[in-house]
């Protein structure tokens, strides 16, 4: 029984552990200070000065080069993407971009989730802002 419940006390943490939903912040954190990926994050202010002003407030991006780390950085995205609304989606030679959105009550997105991979990169891009239009969010694809 002693055996029984040290194990249970041992197994908790990692159940809880598992339980953690996947974020985008998590993605981030787990891949952002490994060699071969580049983090970027822009301000309002900073997508002004690119010419970004359709309702894009924020976007932070996450590139993997290593070619190590792309298949789990694209099955972790599959698993934070799984209950998000799929808006686009296509796959060509090799490469795949998928465009998810998240709605506010009114129907408008408020967050834009671009994904693109092959076999060389894996990139994530997250647009928040208010009534986020999806030629905004192909358009920081030609970035």
């Amino acid at each position: 029984m002693k055996r029984f419940i040290l194990l249970i006390m041992l197994l908790l943490p990692m159940v809880g552990y598992a339980q953690q939903p996947m974020t985008f912040e998590s993605i981030t954190a787990k891949y952002g200070s490994k060699q071969g990926v580049t983090t970027i994050e822009l301000s309002k202010d900073a997508l002004q000065a690119m010419g970004v002003s359709n309702g894009i407030s924020h976007m932070e991006a996450i590139a993997i080069e290593s070619a190590s780390l792309i298949k789990e950085f694209c099955d972790d995205l599959e698993i934070f993407t799984v209950d998000l609304k799929a808006i686009l989606s296509v796959n060509s030679n090799g490469e795949s971009v998928k465009i998810y959105g998240i709605a506010d009550k009114s129907g408008s997105y408020n967050e834009m989730i671009i994904f693109t991979a092959n076999k060389s990169e894996g990139v994530a891009i997250r647009l928040k802002g208010e009534n986020i239009e999806l030629k905004e969010a192909k358009n920081m694809l030609n970035m």
